[in-house]
């Protein structure tokens, strides 16, 4: 019977700090497993990481880097090096050292156990507004999502070759692997882990990028924030008409406030104005996300491979 062979997918962007020391700790654990291993990098760096990743390859016949062109998405750089995998499972992480390479162990002992999707779920973390938001996308993402994306699980995790087979006939350009991986109902986990600090380098992760990963997830995979979306808007115009009525009551006997037909043009324009711009918000949304679609451009562009075979 042949060896397995375990994948390895690691996105780069602007990461030269920690390759050396990256590469160091995943030969350390995988010389404990007795697999066949292949370590790609998927760089859209601006920085000397591909250099590095260079010196890397030339200690290692198994590592491969995968250069793009420019920055497509952390979740379309994964999906590039899963496209050039050939290992019988594979383990998407971070390069930054907080998925730590340790727990490359634990994945394979799960999917062994006969678990074709692995995911590290780990405590939020960053400052209290940042926790709360996430606790909040969570919360709203289980409501409207019709596929369980579990809560506190990042791109980190272990898939079979054959979710990985799924994934590359996926014709979609926006990229949700949290919940793409888990939408075809193959047998997951979770394995509970401490995230690490990063190594060195700054976070590329900021709050905005968060909004738009959030907003990703809500609308890749329901139709319901649109079906919602009305009844959100005559739930916000009846808050809004509420608010003025009182207010106008509370403030009905100052003289000379007010002019005749005030108040029915105060709620008009409130509250049908709030309405429209938030239904048209949530449709607007989905009508990006078409046209990006239609648009019909590759999801990528590489720039060229490096590996001891080219």
């Amino acid at each position: 019977m042949n060896k397995q062979k375990l994948s390895i997918v690691i996105p780069t962007h602007n990461e030269s700090e920690n390759i050396v020391e990256l590469h160091r700790r995943l030969l350390q654990t995988l010389s404990f497993i007795n697999i066949d291993y292949e370590i790609i990098f998927v760089d859209d760096s601006t920085d000397d990481t591909a250099n590095q990743i260079s010196g890397v390859i030339k200690l290692d016949i198994n590592v491969t880097l995968i250069k793009l062109t420019r920055s497509f998405g952390q979740a379309t750089a994964i999906s590039a090096g899963i496209d050039f995998s050939s290992g019988d499972a594979i383990i998407m992480m971070d390069a930054d050292l907080q998925d730590p390479p340790e727990l490359i162990p634990d994945f394979l002992e799960q999917w062994a156990s006969g678990f074709l999707v692995v995911y590290a779920k780990r405590p939020s973390s960053g400052p209290i507004m940042y926790r709360l938001f996430a606790r909040m996308f969570y919360k709203i993402q289980t409501i409207f999502s019709d596929t369980y994306i579990a809560e506190n699980a990042g791109e980190f995790r272990l898939i079979d070759r054959r979710v990985a087979d799924f994934l590359k006939l996926l014709p979609e350009r926006g990229r949700y692997l949290r919940g793409q991986t888990l939408w075809p109902g193959f047998k997951s986990c979770a394995i509970e882990i401490q995230r690490n600090h990063r190594d060195a380098g700054i976070t590329k992760y900021n709050f905005i990028r968060s909004i738009n990963v959030a907003i990703d997830g809500l609308i890749s995979f329901s139709l319901k924030p649109l079906k919602i979306a009305l009844a959100l808007a005559i739930t916000l115009i009846a808050m809004v008409s509420l608010i003025v009525v009182i207010w106008v009551i509370l403030h009905f006997y100052s003289p000379g406030l007010f002019s005749p037909g005030w108040l029915s043009i105060m709620v008009a324009i409130l509250g049908i104005g709030a309405m429209n711009l938030l239904v048209l918000g949530i449709i607007g949304e989905y009508i990006g996300k078409t046209y990006e679609q239609v648009q019909g451009r590759p999801r990528f562009i590489i720039d060229y491979i490096e590996n001891r075979n080219s």
